[in-house]
């Protein structure tokens, strides 16, 4: 296979733990029909035979370059790629899925001539083998100009009127992103380990910046629900990692009169699942959920949260959670989410059933 001095899209993948689902996403990505491509494997100190394989690879194909390092998280493994990519378009793969074998053709046809941003795709996510939900922003293709932009980077928070149903899909691997761009705003990804999603920040900072961007329909992304990523371990440290978070969005969200509200109430959603997550975890005795949340509650995150518009929105279940936090109820929302979990999912699924 032949290198090319100046390739159309690096692709990079950070590589941890995943041995057993290297060899699928590799073959979707050599075998790219758009043969004007580098692709950079980043070996975050991964613990399995990952390193040896990335090698391998390498060794196969003179268009994949291999970066070992320390462990890092997902964030800092792709600054890595990014420190030494050379595409006119940049793109991100997970080492655990993979994607159509034209999608980064099909992708970098729709930029007309370098014209876009960035161009971004539908996703498909496997629930099962050979059983997907499907995905997409926009079921047409859709431009959108420099006066919509800023717009356009809230809709990754919440529903705006330039959706057309709920919040952009924030994921960066459905799409390719301008190098230019990306080096002009020194863009760089946060640790997730620091602040919970990685991806979220990168988008509204590349968006609320870019010229002109596209959406196609396409679902060419696949995205694997893998044994490994269902685990019912859990790390306390994400709360403060989402309210990491929140304070970091309001440093970079552009400012509109709704901006507080978007951010504080995917702030709250993200709440919501963790204490789902927590609830849940194997790793953490029940006594100590007891402490954590308690402790959880008296914090005064709650008191300044702009989200009194969500009761208009969604349902009182979703908003009571919020409730019981503001009002230092641990123990009624320990058994509020107990029930809403486990006792009211079981009579719904027999009702249904029925």
């Amino acid at each position: 296979m032949p290198t090319y001095s100046f390739p159309k899209i690096s692709i990079i993948v950070p590589c941890y733990n995943v041995e057993q689902y290297l060899e699928r996403c590799m073959l979707s990505l050599v075998n790219q029909t758009l043969k004007e491509i580098e692709i950079i494997l980043v070996d975050d100190g991964s613990p399995d035979n990952c390193p040896a394989l990335c090698n391998a690879w390498a060794q196969k194909d003179s268009r994949i370059k291999v970066i070992h390092k320390i462990n890092g998280g997902l964030g800092y493994a792709r600054n890595s790629g990014l420190d030494i990519a050379q595409g006119e378009y940049i793109a991100f793969v997970d080492s655990d899925d993979y994607v159509d074998t034209d999608m980064y053709e099909l992708l970098y046809n729709a930029t007309e001539q370098e014209k876009y941003d960035g161009v971004f795709c539908g996703l498909k996510q496997e629930t099962a083998q050979q059983s997907y939900n499907l995905i997409r922003d926009y079921d047409t293709s859709i431009v959108f100009t420099t006066q919509q932009m800023s717009r356009l980077a809230l809709s990754f928070l919440h529903q705006t009127e330039l959706n057309t149903k709920t919040r952009l899909f924030m994921s960066v691997w459905h799409g390719i992103y301008k190098r230019e761009l990306i080096e002009k705003l020194h863009l760089r990804f946060y640790s997730e380990r620091e602040v919970l999603s990685e991806d979220l920040p990168f988008q509204i900072e590349f968006f609320k910046n870019a010229q002109s961007t596209k959406f196609i329909p396409d679902y060419l992304y696949t995205y694997c629900l893998n044994a490994c990523s269902l685990t019912h371990n859990f790390k306390l440290s994400k709360f403060n990692a989402a309210i990491n978070l929140r304070k970091l969005l309001y440093n970079i969200i552009p400012n509109h009169t709704d901006s507080s509200y978007f951010i504080d109430i995917e702030f709250y959603g993200r709440i919501r699942y963790l204490l789902a997550d927590l609830i849940s975890a194997d790793n953490i005795s029940f006594k100590e959920k007891q402490r954590f949340i308690k402790e959880l509650c008296k914090k005064n995150e709650w008191n300044k949260l702009d989200i009194s518009q969500g009761y208009q929105e969604y349902t009182w279940k979703y908003m009571k959670q919020y409730e019981l936090l503001k009002a230092n109820r641990a123990t009624c929302l320990i058994w509020f989410i107990l029930f809403d979990k486990y006792i009211n999912k079981r009579i719904f699924k027999k009702l249904f059933k029925k």
